[in-house]
């Protein structure tokens, strides 16, 4: 059962753009999530949009981590 959850949103700039085949990236927007539970495990993980994601599919991200 969990017993703890926590979530940070945070923005990492890239020194020089990186490109892929979705699109360029000049920073990376994620959340980095901890949880505990009863027994004593954490885990700890990311949760991340594609670079082209707009501000609705940011904000129905970060509500889904809240949730």
């Amino acid at each position: 059962m969990l017993e703890r959850a926590g979530a940070v949103r945070v923005r990492i700039p890239f020194r020089a753009p990186f490109g892929t085949a979705a699109g360029t990236w000049h920073a990376r927007d994620t959340w980095i999530l901890r949880l505990h539970d009863a027994d004593g495990r954490d885990g700890v993980g990311e949760a991340n949009l594609e670079p082209g994601a707009d501000d609705a599919a940011l904000e129905r991200l970060a509500a889904a981590v809240r949730d």
